[in-house]
């Protein structure tokens, strides 16, 4: 299957220099609700639908692991969860790939069904 991923610009803070809170990754709350949406819908949709760690869940654990990571550290910035495998980085940017193509190909077809309910009825029009 052909790498499916979505990219954020928001995923996870890297403290950096912040010496009073460590060196140390944690989950941006600007965007924690956005990924415990894909969870959900992920659990919901899932022809596999099992218990399995979240986004979240996955991260924070992971996190914690690491520990502190100063600049210049190597670390290992990947994880997955059931549905997703997950890349963090410093500058704060997560990568979500999809594990599962029957799930992205139901995804896409609720979203495709959605359109027009969300306003896109015009794309591709002139």
């Amino acid at each position: 299957m052909e790498s499916i991923k979505i990219i954020t610009t928001w995923g996870v803070n890297w403290s950096g220099a912040d010496y009073s809170f460590g060196n140390k990754f944690k989950l941006s709350y600007s965007g924690l609700s956005w990924l415990e949406d894909l969870d959900k819908i992920a659990r919901k949709i899932s022809p596999h639908n099992s218990r399995c760690f979240t986004i979240r869940e996955a991260l924070e654990n992971k996190f914690i692991a690491l520990g502190n990571i100063c600049k210049g550290d190597k670390y290992n910035n990947k994880v997955e969860t059931g549905y997703f495998k997950l890349k963090f980085y410093k500058k704060g940017s997560l990568h979500i790939e999809f594990k599962d193509k029957e799930l992205l190909d139901k995804l896409n077809q609720i979203g495709g069904s959605l359109r027009s309910e969300l306003g896109y009825e015009m794309w591709g029009k002139e």
